[in-house]
């Protein structure tokens, strides 16, 4: 803002104006970080206000303008996905560089330009790094180190979408919950190095017999849980009843162990929430269970449905 002051003290109207509009959007815009309902549009919104601010301080001020194409080079990146980003910033850079050539002779401009486009590159290949790295830590922090299967981290949120998608789309979701039979009489008899290998093995078991894209998570403990987005009720048995036995091969430490599971199955429907669709899978295993396990069985709100 004291540019702007300082702006309209030497009678520089135009400047002044650009410089006070800057400042008021990154000012609304920081105000919004500081009572925690940062937003993501405001924040691009914001940058294309700078960056037009920037062009036309290059166009006025010259080299004195340029100097601020590098950190707004840099914001793009953070702001925007990396494709878009490249493009916006480029687009940016060019008009930018083209304003200032009004103003700067020759030597100074082509010197900015190249330590531009060189900014430009360092700032491209450093993003993309960043977000590799990023996208590595977030499949990480949502991966069961044992089983290999998604965990708790990425259920909630991958539920609450196939929430969204009904809602919006009426696309229908199911859900398995899966829960090895007599699996602490396992462990009891084997051990828990046997225990981890039939956890390992089960996930396994469980990816072969289902489509590729289809995404699998530990609940916890010997629980696993199945989301089918799109699937309907019938296909959902299908992929189910094949699930309830394994064979797990002996070697020389371990003997073959026949594996069997119980599961539930419930569908999202009209009315419901995502704490009672995952009660009403619950509800439909612990029936499973109690009816002798090894078994597949429908949520009460299902039954209802299929009559």
């Amino acid at each position: 803002m004291s540019f702007s002051v300082y702006r309209i003290y030497s009678e520089l109207y135009g400047i002044a104006s650009v410089l006070t509009l800057s400042a008021m959007v990154l000012a609304w815009s920081a105000w919004l970080e500081w009572r925690d309902k940062p937003s993501l549009r405001m924040k691009q919104i914001s940058l294309g206000v700078a960056s037009l601010a920037v062009c036309f301080a290059c166009y006025t001020m010259g080299y004195k303008g340029m100097i601020y194409i590098f950190p707004i080079s840099f914001i793009y990146f953070m702001l925007f996905p990396w494709l878009q980003a490249l493009i916006f910033t480029a687009c940016f850079c060019v008009v930018a560089l083209y304003a200032g050539s009004f103003t700067e002779p020759m030597p100074v401009w082509a010197r900015y330009s190249f330590a531009v486009f060189n900014n430009l590159i360092f700032a491209a290949l450093l993003a993309r790094v960043v977000a590799k790295q990023k996208a590595m830590l977030i499949d990480v922090a949502q991966t069961d180190e044992l089983t290999g299967c998604l965990n708790r981290k990425a259920l909630i949120p991958d539920l609450q979408q196939a929430i969204d998608d009904f809602h919006q789309k009426d696309k229908r979701s199911v859900i398995l919950l899966i829960d090895i039979d007599h699996f602490k009489s396992i462990n009891d008899t084997y051990g828990h190095l046997y225990g981890d290998l039939v956890l390992q093995s089960f996930a396994q078991h469980i990816k072969l017999l289902l489509p590729e894209d289809t995404r699998v998570y530990r609940y916890g403990g010997e629980e696993f849980l199945v989301l089918l987005n799109g699937y309907k009720i019938n296909k959902a048995i299908a992929l189910a009843n094949p699930m309830l036995q394994m064979i797990l091969p002996g070697d020389q430490r371990w003997p073959p162990l026949r594996v069997t599971c119980s599961i539930g199955i419930a569908a999202f429907s009209k009315g419901n929430s995502l704490e009672f669709w995952l009660k009403h899978a619950d509800e439909a295993l612990y029936e499973a269970k109690s009816q002798g396990r090894n078994r597949v069985k429908l949520a009460d709100a299902l039954n209802t449905q299929l009559a």
